[in-house]
């Protein structure tokens, strides 16, 4: 049996196995959904080998993989898990298409159908799984309060959540925990997500702490993913400095190549990577048959100005940043189009109504 102690997660109370169980990729995600019953078997071998943190979502499958845990969670004390699950993520009509929700109602109803599915009569920890940025955080709060006050859930965290949206919460009421991606490849919340933590006494639950498996099988894991596992996207921001040194750009499109050739399907970048040095790189890149094997997702939103920071969303700004990264991409159209950043002084709806349209 492993020795994985307890901890304290975050200041009020929770405790939790130092490591913790992901169930995502039993029901999908990182290829297709696995066997219910060896599943089953592997969470029972997790927990009676001390790892009784167990994490999952509304979202995973959808709905599928809090079946799951329910299912296994079957014939155990339920006091001896911690069980985290989540809400805000609802998959579109369309294909592809994601929604975010924070509305009390939403919130309420999620809580609600995680309940029934796990079979249990309450959550340990229960995050917002995404911030609905139409939503005010207090209102999303507030509801979550109420969950806690009567006995619903135990705990409340936060996933993937910046510094302002933090403290926001806890004000209304405290956050336990915030999830977030953190591994030696993705080092981006140690600006400021994990001191403003620290300082509030929020704990920190590292989601991919190996890379997604990178770390464990190296560059091979590519060779045997499904069509469908996640993994098959390759973010391209540290090709162009931000990690170091500018790379060297054969090198760097030898290796873009070289990904597209071994699966990767989907490529990430940003306007503000470089800044624009990035697409122009993928771009190069994507000649030679190379564009329609892939999707290409980019930004707008981040503009650099005296080597000072510029969060825009006003309608002419997100028009000519469109046009700007089609012609450094040397594309059409661009697959996925991110607002990168939330511009505060512009309404979400004159920023989205215009960056909806087709080019």
């Amino acid at each position: 049996m492993l020795d994985v102690k307890k901890i304290k997660l975050g200041s009020q109370g929770l405790e939790v196995s130092a490591i913790g169980l992901g169930c995502m990729g039993m029901s999908g995600g990182y290829g297709p959904a696995k066997p219910e019953e060896q599943m089953i078997e592997l969470i029972h071998h997790a927990v009676n080998s001390g790892v009784t943190h167990l994490d999952t979502s509304d979202v995973y499958g959808p709905h599928t993989n809090e079946i799951l845990v329910g299912k296994a969670l079957k014939g155990m004390k339920r006091e001896n898990v911690q069980l985290a699950t989540k809400f805000g993520i609802k998959y579109g009509e369309r294909m592809g298409e994601v929604e975010i929700h924070g509305e009390p109602e939403y919130v309420r109803a999620c809580c609600e159908a995680s309940l029934k599915r796990l079979d249990v009569d309450y959550i340990d920890l229960y995050y917002v799984h995404r911030i609905d940025t139409k939503v005010p955080i207090e209102i999303t709060m507030g509801e979550l309060k109420k969950l806690v006050e009567e006995g619903k859930i135990q705990y409340i965290g936060l996933s993937e959540a910046g510094p302002a949206t933090i403290r926001r919460a806890h004000a209304v009421h405290p956050i336990t925990a915030v999830q977030l991606e953190w591994s030696l490849w993705t080092r981006d919340a140690e600006d400021e997500v994990i001191p403003t933590c620290r300082e509030l006494g929020i704990g920190i639950v590292p989601f991919a702490p190996l890379g997604s498996g990178f770390f464990a099988s190296g560059p091979k894991v590519m060779d045997n993913l499904a069509d469908n596992d996640l993994r098959k996207g390759l973010g391209c921001m540290g090709l162009s400095a931000h990690y170091g040194p500018p790379k060297p750009e054969a090198e760097m499109i030898k290796l873009i190549h070289h990904a597209i050739d071994s699966g990767v399907t989907f490529l990430d970048t940003s306007d503000s990577y470089g800044p624009h040095t990035n697409e122009i790189l993928i771009g190069k890149a994507l000649k030679g048959g190379y564009r329609d094997k892939v999707q290409i997702a980019t930004k707008f939103g981040i503009r650099w100005t005296d080597g000072k920071v510029d969060i825009c969303g006003d309608p002419k700004y997100v028009r000519s940043a469109c046009e700007a990264s089609l012609k450094r991409l040397q594309v059409d159209c661009i697959d996925l189009y991110y607002a990168h950043r939330i511009d505060t002084r512009v309404p979400i709806e004159v920023t989205v109504c215009l960056s909806s349209l087709s080019y």
